[in-house]
């Protein structure tokens, strides 16, 4: 029994050999005699290695395509050592595997054509080249060059490349891409990324060389669509976060308008995420490049169900027990969704809101933190300082103020500070040394004491003080409080000394005027006891 051996491009087909059947077609093209022969080959890869029958196949059907890897081969039947059928110019239509649990044996169909040339072509070339790439795409490389023979009937005028030209353009495109079944979804859209000719005048020899993309999981877009998402959450939290970020790249020279229209970022995040997500993302960043007809993106979604923006705020609180005063630090942020410019847009234009409630919060922080400790004191809280923080370059705004409980006196006041000294009073006695007895000293007692003597330093500071007699009662109001402060033992009924200062500070928002005041007084209700009690000589 004759032994059956078929080769394309001098490679063997593995057994077992596939049967063959051939069904030839005469044509008529361009004045030219010719024919077709469609080759189908029906065969088998078998899992030959019982330890891992899923690699061996896997093996084969790698093999198989490395074989029919280009067109325009040469496809050879041999029995035994006898070639029965030869044909060149083949084109690989299609190769396929049927489905398989990949355990035994996987059928496979090959369907090839043969092509004869014209007549005025010569080397022709047309190959194409699949590769799977690791995030689901599908590159495909095609090839197709030609030599021209001069068909023309003027002796002074060649038309080679002209035919070299015609053959290879005739080949371009995607209309005769052979299918294959070994990378699942091959078949799907391709978009060209990038297109190169050569002409070579002198040999008359014209070549293209096409590279397309395409995707395996996406189809009926207008482009590759790749992403990657991740969904996060913690264990003592009910808050879910969704990452979606990805490329979607269009066909060589398209429009950049039709990946625009057609990128659908929630339709992707539904198939991801079947439960509640806030649709508004908490942020996102999306680039173009038309040169490229490239869109890179990238999201992130939450289940937190909020207005857009919402306030954040954060309180501390502490105590000085000392000066027996509570101090309270707030800071607000304004949490925004979209893209930065959007959440420094809609950040700002809620600043006002978010400053607007520091007072508030501050006050329930001082409520809540003296229930807690049994204080019962009633106190207002005054307004220390308060700082604004707005970047653009991230899209945020935030607001820090400083609050304490200390008392002020009534009026306008925003700050108070006083200090008070008293010299209390001193038997008044004088020693001097005798002038006749050396070591000896006489003490005078004069029976009197120093008269109580009291220093006053005041200063007030008060906040967007307007004209003149709002300034003058201001003057006034601190000139009083400053009076009034008078130890209750003496009588300090004659003031030695009195001064005033009064400055006055801008900035963007307030004025802010400070006074300052002191005094110095005494009391003489004893200056009457001024006679010596007694002399002494010691």
């Amino acid at each position: 029994m004759a032994n059956t051996t078929i080769k394309y491009n001098n490679k063997t087909i593995p057994f077992p050999t596939p049967l063959v059947t051939l069904e030839r077609e005469n044509l008529y093209y361009n004045q030219y005699w010719g024919n077709s022969d469609k080759i189908v080959l029906n065969g088998q890869i078998s899992g030959t290695n019982n330890c891992s029958p899923f690699a061996s196949i896997t093996s084969g059907q790698t093999g198989l395509l490395g074989i029919f890897n280009q067109n325009f081969g040469i496809f050879e039947i041999y029995e035994d050592a006898d070639k029965i059928y030869e044909n060149s110019g083949i084109i690989v239509r299609s190769i396929n595997f049927n489905e398989s649990t990949y355990a035994g044996l996987i059928d496979y169909t090959i369907e090839l054509n043969s092509i004869r040339p014209s007549g005025n072509i010569i080397d022709p070339t047309n190959e194409y080249s699949f590769t799977e790439n690791e995030n689901k795409t599908v590159s495909l490389s095609h090839n197709v060059s030609a030599k021209g023979i001069n068909t023309s009937l003027n002796p002074s005028k060649s038309n080679a490349i002209d035919n070299a030209i015609s053959f290879v353009r005739s080949n371009t495109g995607l209309a005769n891409v052979p299918t294959t079944k070994f990378i699942s979804g091959a078949s799907n859209k391709f978009y060209i990324q990038n297109f190169s000719e050569s002409i070579d005048r002198l040999n008359n020899v014209y070549s293209v060389q096409e590279t397309y993309l395409s995707n395996l999981l996406n189809t009926g877009s207008s482009g590759s669509l790749t992403y990657t998402s991740d969904i996060t959450s913690g264990a003592d939290s009910n808050i879910i976060q969704i990452n979606l970020r990805g490329q979607y790249k269009g066909p060589k020279n398209g429009n950049i308008n039709d990946l625009r229209n057609t990128l659908n970022v929630t339709g992707l995040l539904s198939g991801i995420y079947s439960g509640y997500y806030n649709p508004i993302p908490i942020q996102y960043n999306v680039t173009e490049n038309t040169g490229e007809n490239l869109i890179n993106f990238d999201y992130s979604f939450d289940n937190l169900n909020l207005p857009n923006p919402y306030f954040k705020y954060d309180s501390n609180i502490s105590r000085d027990e000392i000066q027996q005063i509570y101090n309270i630090q707030v800071r607000g942020d304004i949490l925004a969704r979209g893209n930065r410019a959007h959440r420094y847009f809609l950040s700002t234009g809620n600043l006002i809101n978010l400053t607007g409630e520091l007072l508030v919060v501050a006050t329930r922080t001082l409520s809540t933190f003296k229930d807690f400790n049994g204080d019962a004191v009633p106190s207002n809280l005054r307004l220390l300082n308060v700082s604004i923080d707005q970047n653009p370059n991230d899209g945020t705004v935030s607001a820090n103020a400083s609050y304490d409980d200390k008392f002020m006196p009534t009026g306008n006041f925003v700050d108070a500070t006083y200090n008070v000294s008293v010299e209390a009073p001193h038997w008044y006695m004088n020693n001097q040394p005798t002038c006749n007895i050396k070591g000896y000293h006489i003490i005078n007692d004069f029976d009197i004491t120093t008269l109580p003597k009291l220093n006053i330093n005041t200063t007030f500071k008060a906040q967007d003080i307007k004209g003149i007699s709002t300034e003058s009662g201001l003057r006034q109001l601190a000139s009083t409080l400053t009076n009034n402060l008078v130890p209750i033992n003496y009588n300090y009924n004659t003031q030695l000394n009195a001064t005033e200062s009064y400055n006055k500070k801008y900035n963007n928002m307030t004025s802010l005027s400070e006074i300052s005041y002191k005094l110095d007084k005494i009391d003489i209700s004893n200056q009457n006891s001024l006679l010596p009690k007694f002399n002494a000589t010691i």
